[in-house]
C-alpha cells in the first residue's frame, strides 16, 4: 500500500503555541493594513469615478447644445449688450451692440435715472477736464514765443559774437 496524507489535529507545545502567536499577530497587522489599502483604493476610485461621471455629464450637454445648434441653426452665446433709456424715458432697451438688434425692454427704475444723472454729471467732467488741458495748451504755446524772443535778444547770448571774440583775443595779445 501507499502513504499519503490527511489533515489531523496536532497537538503543540509551548514553544509552538508561542510561536503561533506571534506568527498570529504579525498576520493581522498584515491584514489590517490590506484592509486600508483596500479602503484607499475604494475612496481613489470613487474620486475617479466621480470626475468621470462629471467628464461624461459635461459631454452630454455639450452634445445637446451642439445637436439644438445644427437642428436649428442657431446656438445661444455670450453677445455684449447695452441698456438704453427710450427716447421717451418710460423705458429701458437692451440692445445687441453687434447687430443694434432690441433684445429686451422694461420700465425705467428709480435707480436707472440716477445711473443717467451720474453717466451726465461723468461727461461734464470729462468735457471740463478736457477744455482745462485745451486752455493750459493754449497757455503753453503762448508763452513759448515769449521765451524765444527774449533767447534771439542780442547781449543776452553766453557766447560773444565769433567777431569781439578775435578782437578780444587781439586785445590781450598786444
Amino acid at each position: 500500500m501507499r502513504n499519503y496524507t490527511l489533515e489531523l489535529p496536532i497537538t503543540l507545545n509551548e514553544a509552538e503555541i508561542a510561536e503561533r502567536g506571534r506568527t498570529l499577530a504579525l498576520v493581522a497587522l498584515q491584514a489590517a493594513k490590506l484592509e486600508g489599502e483596500i479602503d484607499d483604493v475604494k475612496r481613489r476610485t470613487k474620486v475617479q469615478v466621480d470626475a468621470l461621471k462629471d467628464d461624461v455629464t459635461h459631454h452630454r450637454l455639450r452634445i445637446k447644445a451642439l445637436a439644438r445648434a445644427v437642428r436649428k441653426g442657431v446656438e445661444v452665446g455670450t453677445v455684449e449688450v447695452r441698456a438704453v433709456v427710450a427716447e421717451d424715458n418710460s423705458k429701458v432697451e437692451i440692445v445687441r451692440t453687434d447687430t443694434g438688434e432690441i433684445v429686451e425692454m422694461r420700465p425705467l427704475t428709480d435707480e436707472d435715472r440716477q445711473m443717467q444723472i451720474e453717466e451726465v454729471l461723468d461727461r461734464v467732467e470729462e468735457e471740463t477736464k478736457r477744455m482745462e488741458r485745451e486752455h493750459q495748451e493754449d497757455e503753453d504755446d503762448l508763452e513759448e514765443p515769449e521765451e524765444e524772443a527774449e533767447d534771439a535778444e542780442p547781449g543776452k547770448d553766453s557766447e560773444p559774437p565769433e567777431d569781439e571774440e578775435s578782437g578780444a583775443a587781439d586785445q590781450i595779445g598786444s
